[in-house]
C-alpha cells in the first residue's frame, strides 16, 4: 500500500469512527429545555425533554461504538442503526408530546420523521452474512479416498520441509507412488477393498512419521535417528511399490479372467467357429 493510500485509509477510518457527533449537537436543545423545566418545577417538560434527550444520546453512544467497530474492521452490535432510529424516533415523539404539548398523533409524526432522517443519514444495517455451509460429510469409499489424498498432501509438505535432499526425494517418491495407488484404487472398487488397509495404516503411518521427523530434526541432530529414518524410508518405498504392483497384477488377472470367459461364451454361441469358417477360402 502506498503512503497516499495508507493516509486515505486512515482518514476513512477516522471519519467513519466519528459518525454520530451531529446527534449530540442536534439533541442539545432538549437538554437545555429539560434543565429549564427542572428549574421551573415543570415535571412534564422535564420528563418529555429529559427523557427524549436521554433516549437520543443513549442511542447515539451505542451507535458510535458500532461505527467505531466498523471502522476498525470488527463485528459491530447487530442492528445498531435500526436501534438508533427507533430510540431517536421515540425520544423525539416523547419530547414533542410532553415538552412541547403537541397532539399525540402529531408527536408520533415528528418521531417518524426523526427516525426516517436517521435512516437517511446513516443508512440501513448490512444484512448478516450467513455462515458458510459445512462441506458435505463423506462416507464409505469417498471418505477413504479423501483421507488418503489429505495424507498424501501432508506427505508432500513434509518432503518440502526435510532439510536432507536424500530424504526429501524419497518422501516425494512415496507421495508419487501413493497418488498412483489411490488412482488405481479409485478406478476399481475391488482394488479399493484390497488397498483399504494399506491406505489406513501404511500411508497414514508414513505421513505421520515423516512429519514427526521434520519436527524433531529441528531441535535434535542425531546420526542414529537419521540412519533409522533412512532405513524406514527404504522399507516404505518397497512397500509402496509392492502395493502398486499388486493392484496392477490383480487388474491383469481380472482381465485374463474376463477374456477367458468371453472366449468361452463365444465358443458356446458358435460365433468363433462361424467367424473361422467365414474366413476360410472357398476352393475353386
Amino acid at each position: 500500500m502506498s503512503p497516499r493510500q495508507d493516509w486515505s485509509e486512515r482518514f476513512r477510518r477516522f471519519r467513519h469512527g466519528q459518525r454520530g457527533w451531529a446527534l449530540f449537537v442536534l439533541s442539545a436543545p432538549l437538554l437545555v429545555t429539560a434543565v429549564a423545566g427542572l428549574a421551573a418545577g415543570d415535571l412534564q417538560v422535564l420528563a418529555g425533554a429529559g427523557g427524549g434527550w436521554a433516549m437520543i444520546v443513549g442511542g447515539t453512544i451505542m451507535a458510535r461504538r458500532g461505527f467505531a467497530a466498523e471502522a476498525e474492521g470488527r463485528e459491530p452490535t447487530r442492528g445498531f442503526r435500526a436501534k438508533l432510529s427507533a430510540l431517536a424516533g421515540v425520544g423525539t415523539s416523547l419530547a414533542a408530546w410532553l415538552a412541547v404539548a403537541h397532539n399525540p398523533i402529531v408527536a408520533g409524526l415528528f418521531g417518524l420523521g426523526a427516525a426516517a432522517a436517521i435512516r437517511l443519514m446513516y443508512g440501513a444495517d448490512p444484512k448478516p452474512v450467513p455462515p458458510p455451509a459445512p462441506p458435505p460429510k463423506l462416507e464409505g469409499d469417498a471418505a477413504i479416498i479423501a483421507e488418503a489424498r489429505a495424507s498424501i498432501a501432508r506427505l508432500e509438505k513434509a518432503a518440502g520441509a526435510v532439510p536432507q535432499r536424500e530424504f526429501a526425494e524419497t518422501i516425494a517418491r512415496l507421495a508419487s507412488l501413493a497418488r498412483r495407488i489411490v488412482a488405481e484404487a479409485e478406478s476399481d472398487p475391488a482394488d479399493l477393498r484390497r488397498a483399504r488397509r494399506f491406505l489406513a495404516i501404511t500411508l497414514e503411518g508414513a505421513e505421520g512419521v515423516a512429519n514427526r521427523y521434520v519436527e524433531t530434526h529441528r531441535d535434535i541432530a542425531s546420526p542414529k535417528l537419521e540412519e533409522n529414518f533412512r532405513i524406514l524410508l527404504g522399507d516404505l518405498e518397497r512397500a509402496f511399490e509392492a502395493q502398486l504392483s499388486s493392484l496392477r497384477e490383480s487388474d491383469v488377472r481380472a482381465l485374463d479372467v474376463d477374456i477367458a470367459v468371453l472366449q468361452q461364451r463365444l465358443r458356446e454361441e458358435g460365433i468363433v467357429q462361424g467367424a473361422a469358417s467365414a474366413g476360410e477360402k472357398v476352393p475353386r
